[in-house]
């Protein structure tokens, strides 16, 4: 994003309002979570998980939705681009 390149003082201000207008739109907007409160819980426990393994039973319990909600979220992570898996490493025998 330009904005962000230019004016590295504004530089969180700008990322927050696209990620902010971003998730509105592309989530919200288009109806992909029925309920945004249980969903937003979901992206603060897996926002914390970044770059560790993935166990949904435990990111449903932290954040007080059903196990197939998880699956669900990290699908909608995934289609709006937002999100991504990692292979985990296996190192070369």
């Amino acid at each position: 994003m330009p904005a962000v390149c230019l004016d590295h003082k504004a530089a969180a201000d700008i990322l927050s309002a696209y990620v902010n207008t971003y998730l509105k739109e592309e989530i919200r907007e288009e109806g992909l979570v029925r309920r945004i409160p249980p969903f937003v819980r979901f992206l603060a426990v897996a926002g914390q998980l970044n770059g560790q393994a993935v166990n949904g039973l435990n990111i449903a319990h932290d954040a007080g939705v059903p196990r197939s909600s998880v699956d669900s979220y990290f699908s909608i992570l995934q289609d709006t681009l937002l999100g991504h898996f990692l292979p985990a490493y296996t190192p070369q025998v």
